[in-house]
């Protein structure tokens, strides 16, 4: 099994993946405005809800871009948590 390592503060998400044998570089991607986590797709299986989510922020012209996504296994109140403590983050 691998692993994902993210990253997330007021500037950058940053992300490298774990397969054991193989380790990606890290990758950082700025983000200029601020960071929307937008749910995409929810599947429910015999062991858990497994939720889609898209990490969207702006690039230099103003207009959304998705600058990363994955897939976690959440229940709907730990969903509901990761989405307020990310948004504390972009608070003025």
């Amino acid at each position: 099994m691998g692993k994902e390592h993210v990253i997330i503060n007021t500037r950058s998400l940053s992300y490298q993946f774990d397969y054991g044998f193989f380790v990606t570089e890290l990758n950082s991607v700025a983000i200029t405005k601020e960071l929307r986590v937008i749910p995409f797709n929810e599947v429910k299986e015999a062991n858990g809800i497994y939720t889609r989510l898209l990490f969207e922020s702006y690039d230099e012209n103003h207009l959304p871009i998705n600058i990363y996504h994955t897939t976690l296994a959440l229940s709907e109140d730990d969903h509901k948590k990761l989405i307020e403590l990310l948004n504390q983050l972009y608070l003025d």
